[in-house]
């Protein structure tokens, strides 16, 4: 408690220390709160208890990240430009969603979305914002990391129950009632801070303690593993993709450095060979949903994108009819498990599940109306599915237009990111596979990573030039 009390004083009295940690935790906070409620033995089955902790403890990180971020503008932290700039991005999804409102009204998956925008999106955005003005960038990774400790008892209990195939109450892949993909995607942004501070060779403390361990490194590969293995278990394809794309993005990053090549490559490739092993030549009696995999590599092969054994894909003239229907009665009902968030008095006929037909009604739809979109959710309420792409959904609802508008602050976005030096490409390493999972998986009203990355990239303060064209701080 002595410790809590000082490390409170101390945020307290050093703002910047506070600044750190709201940048840290905006975006693996959620999945952290729960595994806090698991650990109190609340999500053994569903309770009014859990559901309410879980909505207070994340509101008051969102109250707390709004309170920082009017006293960064209060201190004129944030120049005009970036400022403005910020506001567009918000601007632009209040605009989205108001059109919502406006066709729809504040029914099934209009109100569901913006709730959860509301609640996760906007304090992402000003987090990630904060980060970028009071300079916390590698502190994230710092801080980050440390939360592999608190995981740690949950993944070996999850492990072992894969492993052995004994998950208590028939849970299955779920940890608890916290599902396969919500305890996936809690592991990945601690996996992917574990590796950069690996790749860095950066020391390793425990919470609270300010003494580094003497064999940093070797607990950190164990804790690597630990939670690799732990992500392999969930059998969750997208936030396994995201792990191996970022895998070769750490290593271009550290050949680009020309530092730690030797010792990024060889940890990269070992965690690559745990999941070909795991996926083509042992898998455990628990660990079986590894295995949908080859669902969608057997799809690759055949020239198809497929992600489930349950529904096949439509065929192009099924597709065409369907978009053209209007309503598409006849059109099979979804099996998928990657079901879309709930959509209350949503109305609409169901297409099949899988990625494949998803994509291709999307982009079918857009080709109805390409400039402006056939409408905000319109595609939830046709089809009773989001696309499971942001990019996709955006396109198809708000055209080309409106996919260019959030692409160029996308851009500027970026583009200040890799001016901002080895920074910049690390924090881009660390959020550029979530762009992927955004794109396999997602959809745009759930994308905090998304708003994380607007916030911090426009946010990011400009270099000056001076006559001879060198940049000045």
């Amino acid at each position: 408690m002595n410790q809590l009390r000082q490390q409170w004083s101390t945020l307290v009295r050093n703002p910047g220390r506070a600044a750190a940690l709201l940048f840290a935790l905006a975006i693996p906070l959620s999945g952290l709160v729960n595994i806090l409620l698991y650990y109190l033995g609340l999500c053994l089955e569903k309770n009014t208890i859990r559901s309410g902790l879980f909505i207070v403890l994340n509101l008051i990180f969102s109250i707390l990240v709004g309170l920082f971020f009017l006293y960064t503008l209060w201190k004129r932290k944030i120049i005009r430009q970036n400022l403005i700039l910020l506001t567009l991005s918000l601007l632009f999804f209040v605009v989205y969603y108001g059109m919502a409102i406006w066709k729809h009204g504040l029914a099934g998956p209009v109100l569901a979305s913006g709730q959860e925008f509301i609640a996760f999106c906007v304090p992402a955005l000003m987090a990630g914002a904060i980060g970028a003005v009071w300079q916390k960038d590698t502190s994230l990774f710092f801080i980050v990391e440390k939360a592999s400790f608190f995981l740690a008892p949950a993944c070996i209990q999850y492990l072992l129950g894969a492993i052995f195939q004994c998950n208590p109450y028939n849970y299955g892949a779920d940890l608890g009632i916290i599902g396969y993909m919500p305890w996936s995607y809690t592991i990945l942004p601690v996996l992917m801070a574990l590796c950069i501070q690996f790749a860095k060779g950066a020391p390793l403390r425990i919470p609270f303690q300010k003494k580094p361990l003497v064999h940093g490194q070797r607990v950190r590969g164990v804790l690597i593993t630990l939670l690799w293995l732990a992500l392999l278990a969930t059998g969750t394809r997208g936030t396994i993709f995201c792990a191996l794309f970022f895998f070769v993005l750490l290593v271009i990053y550290q050949f680009r450095q020309k530092t730690a090549r030797k010792r990024t490559a060889w940890m990269c490739g070992i965690l690559v060979g745990f999941y070909i092993l795991n996926l083509f030549v042992v898998t455990f009696p628990g660990m079986q949903r590894i295995s949908r995999m080859n669902v969608f590599l057997t799809g690759i092969v055949q020239g198809e994108l497929s992600t489930s054994t349950v529904n096949e894909n439509l065929t192009d003239a099924q597709i065409d009819a369907l978009v053209s229907s209007g309503a598409g009665e006849d059109a099979p009902s979804s099996n998928d498990e990657e079901a879309p968030p709930s959509s209350g008095d949503q109305e609409g006929t169901q297409i099949p599940g899988n990625r494949g037909t998803l994509f291709k009604v999307a982009f079918q739809e857009w080709k109805t109306s390409p400039v402006t979109g056939i409408g905000p959710f319109a595609y939830q309420f046709k089809y009773s599915l989001y696309p499971h792409s942001a990019l996709l959904e955006l396109l198809c609802e708000t055209g080309i237009v409106g996919i260019i508008l959030l692409l160029s602050l996308l851009l500027i976005a970026a583009i200040r990111m890799l001016r901002h030096g080895e920074k910049g490409w690390l924090m881009l390493v660390f959020l550029l596979p979530y762009g992927l999972n955004a794109n396999i998986s997602g959809t745009i009203w759930a994308c905090s990573q998304l708003l994380f990355a607007l916030g911090y990239g426009l946010a990011l303060h400009e270099p000056k030039r001076s006559a001879k064209g060198t940049e000045t701080e």
